[in-house]
C-alpha cells in the first residue's frame, strides 16, 4: 500500500500543503483549500475558537484528494 507521505522543506504550512499537492500533480486544488481555510478561520472568531486550529484544519480538508478514488477507501480502511 502507498503511504502518501513525503519529506517537505522548512516553510509555511501553505507552501507545504502546495508543494505536498503538487508532487501529485492535485496543485489544482489549492484555490480551494486557501478559500476553506479562510472561511474555517472567520468562522472560529464568531465563535470563539483558536483561528489558527481552525485555518489549519481548513487548509488540511481534502488532503486525501491525492489518493486516486478507487484506492481512498481501501487506504483508510487499512489505517483504521
Amino acid at each position: 500500500m502507498m503511504t502518501y507521505m513525503i519529506d517537505l522543506p522548512k516553510g509555511t504550512i501553505e507552501e507545504q500543503v502546495l508543494m505536498y499537492l503538487t508532487k501529485y500533480d492535485k496543485q489544482d486544488t489549492m484555490p480551494h483549500l486557501l478559500e476553506v481555510a479562510e472561511e474555517s478561520e472567520m468562522l472560529a472568531k464568531e465563535f470563539g475558537i483558536d483561528p489558527t486550529v481552525a485555518y489549519q484544519a481548513g487548509l488540511l480538508h481534502d488532503i486525501s484528494v491525492v489518493i486516486p478514488n478507487n484506492q481512498r477507501v481501501k487506504f483508510h480502511e487499512a489505517l483504521g
